[in-house]
């Protein structure tokens, strides 16, 4: 599909859809949260909840897979859910009281569960665990829906990242394209299909050529463009847009992003407000070890590192500072310290400064990613790369990307 008719796509599916075909009366209770006790190291949201009920059958629209405390759907007042976590899995476990004022919802592992992988999906959690939530419930006006479709939504994106992490990239963008169906409103599945394009090209970008990089990645801000269109005051499709649009910079050369500031359009200037909002605005995301704030501030470190530092960049609004890069990629360490592509940045950084200990403290990071679990095909690229840093830095790791780290070692 072309850039072209993609935009037409997105712009045309913000239009409501009429689902009517299996709508029936619903009752609406709301849900807020007076207390919240128990499993201790994790983090849940303490939004109101609205459930839409009929008979035994319940359906909260907007819980999101990330959310654990807040299952999607409840048959008899029981919901349960799975997720995979390496070769192993985690089952929770959920039972609402018939009065609606009370919640206890459990964590077991299912499956065995490898050590380094809850050491780095689950840190500083003990299973199995139980937690505990008293609400208000609040009595909403009725309402017609259908339950099967409001709940089949937030199931698509979790069956979509589960096989992200697979790799299928075919079947979980079938399953976004689903969820798009099902709520063309809904920002989510735009900024997962700017996520799935970009983790399509990541794993692949040293075997592409210049234009096909490009190409991909302006499909994905595309589609990043439609999350920020369905949700300007959240923070995922800012990031999606920033992400996609600096490695279009990184794969075309800085000095053409800087021209295209020059002239108008989204050059640095741009690219750096748009990184701004995803670190400063509320995040949706916030999913075992990954979280929105925390690419947010690795996506802008990179942003510091690699933009230019000459006089010129004072025309374009912006310019380079590897010190507030160090400063951006310390937060996120600090923040999720299991990530290996935060660490590898942090030392990229410190290679690139060297600065008194600067050296030292490089090959400490690069030391401690080595010893963490490569989950995804990217966490393999990136350790592989940082373990060739370690043992021979290179005169060019100030302008280190993925798809040149190839050229930057010959």
């Amino acid at each position: 599909m072309s850039s072209r008719a993609l935009a037409a796509l997105l712009a045309l599916s913000l239009a409501p859809s009429a689902r009517a075909s299996g709508d029936v009366p619903v009752e609406r209770v709301q849900l807020v949260a007076t207390s919240i006790e128990g499993c201790a190291g994790l983090v849940f949201p303490r939004a109101a909840r609205e459930l839409y009920i009929d008979g035994n059958e319940a359906v909260d629209a907007a819980a999101r897979f990330w959310e654990l405390d807040r299952p999607a759907a409840y048959a008899h007042g029981r919901a349960t859910r799975r997720y995979r976590i390496g070769a192993g899995v985690l089952e929770v476990d959920a039972e609402l009281s018939p009065e609606l004022d009370r919640e206890v919802v459990r964590l077991s592992v299912a499956e065995p569960i490898a050590p380094e992988y809850l050491a780095t999906y689950l840190p500083g959690t003990s299973l199995p665990c139980e937690r505990t939530t008293h609400y208000t419930a609040v009595r909403r006006p009725a309402a017609r829906a259908d339950l099967a479709a409001l709940a089949r939504f937030d199931a698509a994106l979790h069956e979509a990242t589960e096989l992200l992490y697979d790799s299928d990239f075919g079947e979980s963008e079938a399953r976004l394209r689903e969820a798009m169906d099902l709520r063309p409103a809904d920002p989510a599945p735009y900024w997962m299909m700017a996520r799935l394009r970009y983790l399509t090209l990541e794993g692949r970008a040293s075997a592409l050529g210049r234009a096909e990089r490009i190409a991909g990645y302006e499909e994905a801000e595309l589609w990043a463009d439609g999350a920020v269109a369905r949700a300007p005051g959240r923070a995922e499709g800012y990031l999606w847009q920033a992400i996609a649009h600096g490695r279009i910079a990184t794969s075309a050369g800085s000095v053409s992003l800087a021209v295209r500031g020059w002239v108008g359009g989204r050059g640095p200037s741009w690219l750096k407000q748009t990184m701004r909002k995803a670190v400063s605005l509320p995040e949706d995301f916030r999913f075992f070890g990954f979280s929105t704030r925390g690419d947010a501030l690795h996506a802008l470190a990179q942003f510091y590192r690699l933009a230019p530092t000459g006089w010129y960049m004072r025309f374009v609004g912006t310019r380079g500072n590897l010190d507030r890069a160090i400063e951006l990629s310390r937060e996120a360490v600090a923040l999720q310290p299991v990530r290996i592509e935060y660490r590898k940045e942090l030392a990229v950084e410190l290679l690139c400064r060297r600065a008194d200990g600067d050296i030292a403290e490089a090959r400490a990071q690069l030391g401690m990613l080595s010893a963490l679990p490569a989950i995804t095909a990217i966490d393999r690229i990136d350790r592989t790369h940082a373990l060739a840093l370690l043992h021979e830095p290179n005169a060019g790791v100030c302008s280190y990307s993925r798809d040149a780290f190839r050229e930057l070692g010959t």
